[in-house]
């Protein structure tokens, strides 16, 4: 590219190029024609495998070698969705997130969960995660809504 003397002729000398800008946690692309220029924010939508992995690593960091204790279930839970929010807040990604945990001791009972949303399937989405050891099922819900640029 070459160097111009003026930042309007630079600007000029601009096509197209991209950008990272941390406050606004979206790529985005820039166009300029003449001293013109148009911000277009990229779509960016939610990855369930990835936050999945987060979370796994979560419930695994917490309860993953204990057995069920009625004790402490209201920690565990705090934690399980604390760390997970946290961990899905780093990585910058413009959505809000809903993040819930059950954990229930393994009786023979049955459990049974639902939900429901109504959002833009192409930017939004939803995980749950299902773990279980010997004594304890832990069933965790990811919501991720995008935040408009």
């Amino acid at each position: 590219m070459e160097e111009y003397n003026s930042g309007d002729e630079f600007i000029k000398g601009l096509r197209s190029w991209s950008v990272w800008i941390p406050t606004a946690m979206a790529i985005a692309t820039f166009r300029a024609t003449d001293a013109m220029i148009c911000f277009l924010p990229q779509m960016v939508s939610f990855n369930p495998d990835e936050a999945s992995n987060y979370v796994k690593e979560c419930i695994e960091g917490i309860i993953g070698g204990v057995d069920y204790n009625q004790s402490t279930v209201n920690q565990w839970t705090a934690s399980i969705v604390e760390q997970s929010l946290t961990q899905l807040v780093k990585q910058g990604k413009p959505f809000k997130y809903i993040v819930n945990c059950a954990v229930m001791q393994k009786s023979g009972a049955g459990l049974h969960t639902a939900n429901s949303s109504y959002w833009d399937t192409a930017t939004d989405g939803s995980c749950t995660v299902r773990w279980e050891n010997r004594t304890m099922y832990c069933v965790v819900n990811v919501f991720a809504v995008a935040v408009a640029m």
